[in-house]
């Protein structure tokens, strides 16, 4: 199974927020894409438009998203997801595998582990983290919409 990574245009992007508000996840965003202000959509593809990838099947079709971004910690954040109709079918450790094969080398050398984080019930995400190498680190509590997420991240350490 091979994979490719297309760095994403607003297109891609809509694709992305849709499939995150449709899943209806605590932590998803509240209004589908047409149905949300600018001034809250344009900060966050500002940010990910250089980063996120959207990912393509060797049949064409557009199966999910996949991102790793540098922090100034020291780390770089691993996020990726399948939107709905491509889950369960065992994409998500090969895609994430193939990606940081290609995208690791390439970060800077003073990222010495990486993060990925997860929603703590999601348990599909957990066992892909931790079949890529990845650990429990710590447990995150954010405040989202009235709403407290626990969330659990994993860390991985790079050999350098």
């Amino acid at each position: 199974m091979n994979f490719k990574f297309n760095k994403i245009d607003m297109n891609g992007f809509q694709r992305i927020w849709d499939s995150g508000h449709y899943d209806q996840h605590v932590d998803s965003w509240e209004n589908s894409f047409a149905n949300t202000i600018e001034t809250e959509w344009k900060p966050i593809w500002e940010k990910a438009k250089n980063v996120w990838r959207e990912v393509e099947l060797e049949s064409g079709e557009l199966i999910g998203y996949i991102f790793l971004s540098e922090k100034t910690d020291g780390s770089a954040h691993l996020g990726y997801g399948l939107y709905k109709n491509f889950r369960g079918r065992g994409y998500s450790t090969p895609m994430c595998k193939q990606f940081l094969l290609e995208n690791v080398p390439k970060l800077s050398k003073s990222v010495y582990h990486l993060l990925g984080t997860t929603l703590s019930d999601n348990l599909a995400s957990k066992a892909v983290l931790e079949k890529l190498g990845f650990s429990f680190h710590q447990e995150v509590v954010e405040h989202h919409n009235d709403v407290d997420i626990v969330y659990d991240q994993f860390k991985m350490d790079l050999n350098v």
